[in-house]
């Protein structure tokens, strides 16, 4: 369809410059009749330049240049041709790219012009013709530079719109997955929210309901209710379960598989993963401290004990909300997988780093927490942004959570373990446990990403680096600036060339008058000498070197049959009344000598 619609239009567009060429064969309004064997050919040359138009744009404007210079050297005509040449030479602006093959060519063409037109006109009229070399070199100019410099102001103008759209679309879908991202971001932080104070919430609920379950003192329906209660709350806890797996379903590195092997996006999960630090470490210090975390699940039924209460104190407030996580994260698993240990909590403060630790022996009992593998995994994320190690495993027929942090994060950043696996130098966390011993949660750590660099060192609260939409917009506009200067600078030429070429023309339009009535005056007392039936070379010896005009605009006497005759002015004022010696010779003599007043 489209093929089909530039077909029409260069078919539309060839008649349309084929007008002139029409026009001047059926008569001589524009210019001396042309004859119909010129007609044609001018109408096919045309039609050529029109087919080569859109393939080959430069080489339909060097036909059309081509065609009009012929017409000036042939015919003495600058008016049939030129907009055939003005036309394809706009056309060539708009579709050409590069300015360099237009310019050579079009620079080409006028030497061409300027050294063949003078030659061809001396080989028919034998006398050199400045007029036609003077049309050769500006005509040119006016009628293939400027348009042409016209057409490349107009593509370097289109070319602005598509980037302008362009950049837009760019903005548009930077603007679309900056909001994606957000969205994931929040998503992530209910997921981790929902995860560590429900999660923990829901397993102290079900201790103390497991204990109710086994007491002795109550009623057998009552027993039987508490164990009802205890399944609805493990069935709560695996919907949790979903929930918190759509709502990660997607998240940065180490909380969800679909996303762990996608490595062009590594920057926007370190820069979320900094900024979802940031976000929880200002939400835990209005949290539970250690010692009330333990104190609320000895409350719940849960016999656990803690050693080193005292060095809550002494822990920095970075490193004292990771640990709070970590002591969080082991209850509520020993809760789950193993209902009814012991539990031993630890507080170590070493010069530099904080140990913590949290174990539980072996059960007696069947663990029925549900476990959907974040809580060890997003801990040790947050634990490897902070420098520190994260050790688990079974330990003296039970189970340990070991976490070492240091208080500052190391100025080259946190140490990154091998690709697919745990951190490097610290035993590796199994998938299982002996048999008998619930595992509390799947221990497999998901493979840490690395930062992007190792001369950029990553601080757990840094905010990411994002570029603002007016920083996006402020780069953008040296690039807009150069392409605006350019359009300018092509249409500034365009007029400049223009103007340069109408007062050129205006220029030697006016020099050429003055000379040519100059050398075209026959002296009164000279015309009067002379006599019908001289000699024409006898004659000729005291005429001037130029005619004044070719044929008179007004009515003349009649010319004598099968003379030629030529016009003379009577003199050299160029803009004053026009008034003319007419000779005219026949067979070698002059036949006639006539005055023709203006």
């Amino acid at each position: 369809m489209r093929r089909k619609a530039a077909y029409l239009k260069d078919v539309l567009l060839w008649a349309v410059l084929g007008l002139p060429t029409l026009w001047a064969g059926f008569t001589h309004t524009i210019a001396d009749r042309y004859t119909w064997p010129e007609v044609i050919a001018g109408l096919a040359a045309i039609g050529v330049a029109v087919a080569f138009a859109r393939p080959r744009p430069l080489g339909a404007m060097l036909v059309t240049a081509a065609l009009w210079a012929g017409s000036v050297a042939v015919r003495g005509d600058p008016t049939v041709f030129f907009p055939a040449l003005a036309v394809m030479s706009y056309l060539a602006g708009v579709r050409m790219p590069r300015a360099r093959p237009a310019l050579l060519g079009l620079s080409g063409a006028a030497v061409v012009a300027a050294v063949v037109v003078p030659l061809v006109r001396w080989l028919l009229a034998a006398q050199w013709d400045l007029g036609a070399w003077f049309f050769a070199v500006t005509g040119i100019a006016l009628f293939g530079l400027v348009p042409w410099l016209a057409g490349h102001a107009r593509h370097q103008s289109l070319a602005l719109t598509r980037a302008g759209w362009e950049r837009a679309g760019r903005l548009e879908r930077e603007h679309r997955m900056l909001a994606e991202q957000a969205r994931l971001r929040e998503r992530a932080a209910i997921a981790r929210e929902m995860h560590d104070l429900l999660g923990h919430d829901l397993s102290l609920v079900a201790l103390r309901i497991g204990a109710l379950e086994v007491d002795a003192g109550l009623p057998e329906s009552r027993r039987r209710a508490a164990g009802e209660a205890r399944e609805a709350v493990t069935a709560a806890a695996e919907r949790l379960r979903d929930i918190v797996a759509v709502l990660r379903d997607g998240d940065g590195p180490g909380l969800g598989p679909e996303r762990e092997n996608t490595a062009h996006e590594d920057t926007a999960h370190e820069d979320t993963a900094h900024e979802d630090a940031a976000h929880e470490d200002t939400a835990d210090t209005s949290v539970e401290s250690v010692g009330e975390l333990v104190r609320r699940a000895a409350a719940a039924g849960m016999p656990v004990t803690l050693h080193g209460t005292q060095e809550d104190a002494r822990i920095p407030a970075p490193a004292l909300a990771t640990v709070r996580r970590v002591v969080r994260e082991g209850l509520t698993n020993a809760a789950k997988h193993a209902p009814g240990a012991p539990v031993t909590v630890r507080l170590a403060h070493a010069p530099g780093e904080t140990v913590v630790g949290v174990a539980n022996a072996a059960s007696r009992l069947q663990g029925r927490g549900v476990t959907g593998g974040h809580g060890l995994r997003a801990l040790a994320e947050r634990v490897r942004r902070q420098g520190g190690s994260l050790e688990s495993g079974p330990a003296d027929g039970g189970f340990a959570l070991t976490v070492r942090l240091p208080h500052t994060v190391p100025p080259n950043g946190p140490p990154n373990g091998p690709p697919n696996g745990p951190p490097s130098g610290h035993p590796g966390i199994p998938t299982s446990v002996s048999p008998g011993i619930p595992s509390p949660v799947p221990l497999r750590v998901p493979p840490s990403v690395p930062p992007r660099t190792a001369s950029r060192p990553v601080e757990p609260n840094r905010k990411p680096e994002r570029k603002p939409d007016l920083e996006l917009e402020l780069e953008m506009e040296p690039a807009l600036a150069l392409a605006r200067r350019r359009v300018r600078r092509t249409r500034l030429a365009a007029a400049l060339v223009c103007v340069a070429a109408a007062a050129g023309v205006a220029a030697f339009v006016l020099g050429f008058t003055v000379y040519e009535a100059a050398t075209s005056v026959l002296p009164p007392a000279e015309f009067a000498k002379l006599r019908a039936g001289q000699a024409e070379a006898e004659v000729a010896a005291v005429l001037p070197a130029r005619t004044r005009i070719d044929d008179p605009s007004w009515p003349e006497p009649p010319i004598p049959p099968g003379a030629r005759c030529r016009y003379y002015s009577t003199n050299p004022e160029p803009f004053g009344d026009l008034t003319l010696y007419r000779l005219c010779f026949a067979g070698g003599r002059l036949v006639a000598k006539t005055f023709l007043p203006s």
